[in-house]
């Protein structure tokens, strides 16, 4: 396994031969999903954290309308889970595979009770899994940021500028499509392309395909 710390990957630190230990402890085995394929609906006081071992997947909120918002972006080693949603109402959140995917389950309750042995990977796993659950609530706040502003434009600069600021560079890749991007920020896509197509005309960006560059300073 990875064995430097990261946000994302729960098993930081922890050796392949520990990580095979847990896994028969907690009596979990890899499932593999088909892109595009459901992986699990977030349900009321459901306690299983997912841990995508290989691929990418999006946390979905649909609503009765049939529009959709992508929650939260998964990709190798990221965790998801019911108990790692802030809000009450879990009613139409999915998990869906953006490619395809390994993933296990594992009973929340198994991760925060040490077995008698007390072995320190599984204390070592314990601080990974609250240095992820903080490591959420700020990639949370920064999806209200985004969400928070009124036009999309705004709400597209922003989002620009959080990536820029992350990979500390003007030039980027975006995570993912530009129709999940139209979800991730919660508008029409047609009205978003043309809403990218005259920022770039106006010489703020430059964006071929998921590659975007900042070629000036966007006040809002």
């Amino acid at each position: 396994m990875v064995n430097t710390v990261s946000c994302s990957h729960m098993f930081s630190g922890i050796s392949q031969e520990n990580y095979n230990r847990m896994m028969s402890c907690f009596n979990s085995a890899p499932k593999k999903y088909l892109a595009g394929e459901t992986i699990c609906f977030y349900e009321p006081k459901k306690r299983t954290v997912g841990i995508i071992e290989k691929g990418r997947a999006v946390v979905v909120k649909t609503f009765y309308s049939g529009s959709q918002t992508i929650l939260e972006q998964l990709s190798d080693g990221s965790i998801f889970g019911e108990v790692f949603y802030f809000h009450a109402n879990t009613d139409g959140i999915s998990v869906i595979a953006a490619s395809e995917c390994t993933v296990r389950f594992i009973d929340y309750e198994h991760i925060m009770t040490s077995c008698h042995n007390a072995c320190q990977h599984h204390s070592q796993l314990i601080q990974n899994l609250f240095s992820i659950i903080s490591c959420k609530a700020a990639e949370l706040s920064e999806h209200i940021d985004v969400l928070s502003h009124r036009t999309i434009r705004e709400k597209l600069m922003a989002y620009f500028q959080i990536q820029s600021s992350k990979n500390n560079s003007t030039k980027f890749k975006l995570p993912f499509s530009l129709s999940a991007l139209a979800d991730y920020i919660s508008v029409d896509r047609s009205a978003m392309m043309r809403e990218i197509k005259k920022i770039k005309e106006e010489g703020y960006i430059d964006i071929s395909q998921k590659e975007v560059t900042l070629l000036k300073e966007y006040i809002q």
